[in-house]
Parts: C-alpha cells; sequence; structure tokens
C-alpha cells in the first residue's frame, strides 16, 4: 500500500511509480465536483447486508455531464436510516463500524464495494480506479443538505479529492 503523505503521479524520477498489478486506469490526480445541476447523489441503506452486526451503506455520487460517478460503500452501527455523518477510512474489515470499504474485484469478477469510474458509453468505463487509501467525511447542513468531502486514492497512487454539497436521495433496501 502506499502512504497518504506525499504521492507522485508525474512519473518524476524520485516519486514513487505505478504499481505493476494496479487495477487503476487512472494517469493523474483527480479533482472531483458533484454539487451543481449536472450532478445527483444517493444514499442507499442495505441494513445488515453482511450478517456482521453493521449497517452497510453505499454512497453514489454521479456527474452526468463528465460521466463521472463514485460509488463509497461504508459501514455504521447505527441501525437508522438516516445518512450517516462522520468519517470514514478506508480499511478491508468489514466488521468496522466508520470504515470505507476499500476497493476490490470479487470472485465473480466484478468491481465491489469503493470505485472510481468515467465512462465512455452507459455501459463501458473510459477509466476506473479502486479506492484503497484515504477517508470521506460526511456532514449534515441546516438546510437539507449534506457535504462530502473526499480526500482518496487508488491502488496507482493518484489522488482523488473533491467537495460534495447535494441533497442526498436515500433509498431503504433493508
Amino acid at each position: 500500500m502506499c502512504s497518504c503523505e506525499s504521492h507522485n503521479t508525474n512519473g518524476e524520477e524520485n516519486g514513487p511509480q505505478r504499481p505493476e498489478n494496479a487495477l487503476s486506469t487512472l494517469t493523474e490526480d483527480l479533482t472531483l465536483d458533484f454539487g451543481d445541476d449536472t450532478s445527483l447523489v444517493y444514499a442507499d441503506c442495505f441494513g445488515d447486508y453482511y450478517d456482521t452486526g453493521l449497517y452497510m451503506w453505499q454512497f453514489y455520487f454521479m456527474e452526468f455531464e463528465k460521466k463521472e460517478q463514485l460509488c463509497i460503500e461504508v459501514m455504521v452501527s447505527s441501525s437508522e436510516c438516516v445518512v450517516p455523518t462522520g468519517t470514514f477510512t478506508a480499511t478491508s474489515n468489514i466488521f468496522q463500524a466508520g470504515g470505507m470499504l476499500r476497493g476490490i474485484v470479487d470472485e465473480d469478477n466484478y468491481d465491489a464495494y469503493s470505485w472510481y469510474t468515467r465512462l465512455a458509453t452507459p455501459n463501458i468505463a473510459a477509466a476506473k480506479a479502486p479506492i484503497v487509501e484515504g477517508a470521506m467525511t460526511i456532514t449534515a447542513n441546516n438546510d437539507g443538505t449534506h457535504t462530502a468531502t473526499f480526500n482518496l486514492f487508488d491502488d496507482a497512487r493518484n489522488k482523488i479529492t473533491g467537495r460534495c454539497t447535494n441533497m442526498m436521495i436515500v433509498e431503504d433496501f433493508r
């Protein structure tokens, strides 16, 4: 894993190099913007989906003009279907409340947990990256919106940052 302290994705001679086995197809750092009229945010509650005693939430941030998507999966201890707030830190531990599950490719060859995707067409990705380090913070605002702040890293050491203030459409799939 890479250290979150300093990242260099420009291939400078003394900087970290792209790992050979990286799943990410990104070639540079990204700054995401999901906060305008061309964006949509879903907060989906799946309940105790993994039978861990914790509730799993998936956050889908979508920007239609740039065709960007960010899916972040978190684990919380609350059984309420209310948008969870706080800082969610990348982990592989599915039993960790407050954890943001690292992106992987599962045994069926599907992208699982937390991923960034830029679409070329509705069914084909132009770029994608598993989120493996960093954190997402969600705060509730007094106007019915939430603010999500991203400070993330993919497995090729690209930094993915951004901030989104928007209404979150809550869906209850428990």
